[in-house]
């Protein structure tokens, strides 16, 4: 029984060590240049590249090969990026359309970046 348990415990940490060793996972492709890479195999542009569906088998995010990206819910909103006015402003050149939650500004509120300056929902200056 103790030979059995040991030899258990050395099989996962050899398991352990190939895993954090060979990191990357390509679906695909042959050569993931990540640690998840996802090629879509669709010529058109609404063939989707990735999705991910939640526990009863219903696509929650669709990311397509035209770049666009589809959160699908009825029970959920979307969470943007949660931070202080000091990590937004540490931010090095944001792009246009950037959201964040400013958890400090106010009483907290959405912010977007419109290309020149962060503003909150309504377009005033945040």
């Amino acid at each position: 029984m103790i030979a059995l348990s040991r030899s258990l415990i050395a099989v996962a940490m050899v398991l352990r060590l190939s895993l954090s060793i060979h990191a990357q996972v390509g679906i695909g492709t042959n050569t993931p240049t990540s640690k998840l890479e996802v090629v879509g195999s669709g010529s058109t542009s609404a063939t989707s590249a990735l999705k991910v569906s939640n526990s009863s088998g219903l696509p929650i995010l669709t990311v397509r090969n035209d770049g666009l990206v589809q959160i699908s819910t009825t029970t959920n909103g979307f969470l943007p990026p949660r931070m202080t006015y000091a990590q937004r402003n540490s931010i090095i050149s944001p792009e246009a359309g950037l959201i964040i939650y400013c958890s400090n500004c106010g009483t907290g509120q959405p912010q977007y970046y419109n290309g020149t300056a962060w503003v909150n929902l309504i377009g005033e200056t945040a």
